[in-house]
């Protein structure tokens, strides 16, 4: 900055400044600068600054220890590095390259490739089964994935009612186990199993298997599992039991269990068991002793001991096992038998296929009573409008005579038709019983010891129309007894009668359900019943003319809802089944083989109490048949379950001819022309 010149003067010693020669002077005169200008400042100073920081770096770079500068013209060349060190560190640098491979490898390309949707392992088999039948469990495993599989092992749990058979191939010597090895690749391979299974129907079964393997190159174990399930349908055997449901303590009682094969059984042969009870004993049946009996043949069986039956053969015709016991005392009013039925399997051991338990009533006292309706001794269904015949057997099986017996049937229902009793005897009638003592019956004034008697009435069942839907639909049915005085050494010991309130006087109880009220009409016509023709042809026929009708089928149902309900008619072979036909439920179906024609309906509700079908056939008459009347059709069957009931129901229909007797319009004389 340039100096101010100072200028003494003697007026009063003062000091006087120049001002025109000042740099201030200079600098206040200068104008101020521009934004623009003060931007280029800012820059100039930033790159003086960066310019200076370089330089003190280069300067500390060529400075030696004691901070003078080195001449560069004299530096001094390092040598290089030799070769084998060279090599070693390429060497160093592979082997970490190789070793993040590796660790990829295993670590990504190998899990990805043992996705486990790329182990593959199944297992197909019926899943429904008869009992007895043999089948094959068919397990599959694959290996989809880029590795092989080490250490495969497969574990397969059978189910606990399966027999096996054979495996193909062996297993490893381990029930359930097989050592597969390794695995590669792509490849698959199979274990089949056969056998059956044994068992009640419903039964079922689940077959679980599971594989264990290792994949190649890993050290950890995986596992993929697979299951089914099997049931049991059928025994393939039916089996019944006929036996009187009141046991008589002392006395030997019978069953008879008949069986017969059904369409597809696999059971050839079974052991029977009654199970053992304290207070019966199991008496050894000899055939011979009763004869061939009514209800069928026997069964060709052995008797290992009392109480169990080896029974031989299971055949298509129907064949009879007989069971002889005596009940030693009474324990209660009801007890229980308890039947088994069971296979022998490979294994020797025996394996349970079906079981059924009796009730019997159990009686103890000097009379013995059973009531019969229609020849049965149990529950049944009845129909209306049938008639139901009674029988009430008596026996003393005392060891005394019995005098002045009073024998009472007793009807509970509101569905019989009391004036349309039958009673040969003349009991008297009061409410819902019948009464029976010596002065309707001489018999009963004394019973001897092991006499028998028999009280036969019947009444009818009332219509389907006379009856309240709304009551109980069944009747109950049984018979009881008092006794007045016993002779013999009771009489003398001054016993007198028993109390009606505490003997064991009565007889088997019979509950008769009613059957639905299935109804079934068949008409043939040539009309309608609106006078329209639904036939076509000469009427009556003539000889080479063909002649059609139309045939309907009508089923009215309300009662109870029914099962495998069907009608099937055979046609004659004159008659041609003409393909117009119609149903409002179930189908109309024409077997050309068997020339019969069938209308499947199968299950119908309460709620579809009607229903109808129809369908037409021809005739075409031939010289042979002139101045004949013919059969048209020889009469339909219904057949159906009553699904309360369970009882069977049918109705056939009767034939119809050339007369058209359903069709008021077309009838006549039938005459062939």
């Amino acid at each position: 900055m340039a100096k101010a010149k100072v200028k003494k003067t003697n007026k009063k010693e003062g000091v006087q400044i120049n001002l025109k020669e000042s740099s201030i002077a200079k600098f206040t005169k200068r104008p101020v600068p521009s934004e623009e200008e003060a931007v280029e400042l800012e820059e100039h100073m930033e790159n003086e600054a960066r310019d200076e920081e370089i330089d003190q770096g280069l300067t500390e770079i060529y400075q030696d220890d004691e901070g003078d500068l080195v001449d560069v013209r004299s530096l001094e060349k390092i040598r290089r590095k030799g070769f084998f060190l060279s090599l070693i560190n390429f060497l160093f640098f592979m082997l970490i390259l190789g070793g993040g491979a590796y660790y990829i490898y295993n670590n990504w390309y190998k899990n990805a490739s043992l996705d486990t949707t790329t182990v593959v392992l199944t297992v197909k088999g019926d899943t429904e089964l008869i009992a007895g039948e043999e089948y094959e469990y068919d397990l599959k495993y694959k290996n989809e994935s880029r590795v092989t599989l080490n250490s495969v092992k497969i574990n397969v749990k059978l189910p606990n009612n399966f027999i096996l058979k054979e495996t193909e191939p062996m297993n490893s010597g381990s029930r359930g186990l097989w050592d597969i090895g390794d695995i590669a690749p792509y490849t698959e391979g199979s274990i089949k199993i056969k056998g059956m299974m044994l068992g009640h129907v419903d039964d079922s079964g689940i077959f679980s298997t599971y594989m264990t393997y290792s994949p190649e190159g890993l050290s950890s174990e995986y596992k993929k599992e697979s299951f089914l399930s099997s049931k049991i349908i059928d025994t393939g055997i039916k089996i019944d039991f006929d036996f009187y449901e009141i046991a008589l303590v002392g006395e030997t009682e019978k069953i008879f269990i008949r069986f017969s094969a059904m369409e597809n059984n696999f059971i050839n042969n079974f052991r029977l068991s009654l199970e053992p009870q304290e207070n019966i004993s199991n008496i050894n049946f000899v055939p011979e002793e009763d004869g061939s009996p009514s209800y069928g043949d026997y069964a060709s069986f052995t008797i290992d001991r009392p109480g169990i039956w080896e029974v031989d053969s299971v055949l298509d015709e129907e064949r009879v096992v007989p069971v002889r016991f005596k009940v030693n005392d009474k324990l209660d009013d009801k007890q229980d038998l308890v039947f088994k039925f069971e296979k022998k399997a490979s294994d020797g051991q025996y394996h349970e296929f079906y079981s059924e338990t009796i009730s019997l009533e159990i009686m103890k006292n000097n009379l013995n009573l059973a009531l019969i309706i229609n020849g049965e001794r149990g529950d049944m269904g009845v129909n209306f409008g049938e008639t139901l015949n009674y029988s009430i057997v008596y026996n003393n099986k005392g060891d005394s005579n019995i005098k002045d017996i009073v024998i009472m049937a007793v009807l509970d229902g509101n569905f019989l038709d009391w004036t349309s009793l039958d009673d040969k005897n003349g009991g008297r009638e009061k409410g819902n019983t019948i009464t029976w003592s010596k002065e309707e019956i001489p018999g009963l004034a004394e019973i001897k010891q092991d006499e028998e008697g028999v009280i036969d009435f019947s009444i009818r069942v009332l219509d389907f129309g006379a009856v309240n839907l709304e009551d109980n639909h069944e009747i109950s049915s049984h018979a009881r007894f008092s006794v007045g005085l016993l002779t013999g050494s009771r009489q003398e010991g001054g016993e007198t009668g028993q109390d009606e309130d505490e003997a064991d006087n009565k007889s088997n109880t019979i509950i008769s359900k009613m059957n639905s009220d299935l109804d079934f009409v068949e008409t043939i016509r040539y009309f309608n019943e609106d006078n329209i023709p639904v036939g076509s042809g000469p009427n009556p026929p003539q000889v080479g003319e063909k002649t059609t009708y139309k045939v309907y089928w009508k089923i009215n149902n309300n009662l109870h809802e029914l099962n495998k309900l069907g009608v099937s008619l055979s046609l004659p072979e004159y008659m041609e089944y003409e393909v117009r036909d119609r149903a409002t439920v179930g189908s109309v179906i024409y077997s050309e083989e068997t020339h019969e024609v069938t209308w499947n309906i199968g299950r119908l509700p309460t709620s579809v109490y009607q229903a109808s079908a129809e369908f037409n056939v021809s005739l075409t008459p031939s010289a042979t048949d002139k101045n004949k009347i013919m059969v048209l059709l020889p009469g339909s069957s219904v057949q159906a379950i009553d699904a309360e009931t369970q009882e069977g129901l049918s109705q056939e229909s009767k034939a119809k001819t050339t007369k058209l007797e359903d069709d008021e319009i077309g009838m006549g004389d039938g005459m062939i022309e």
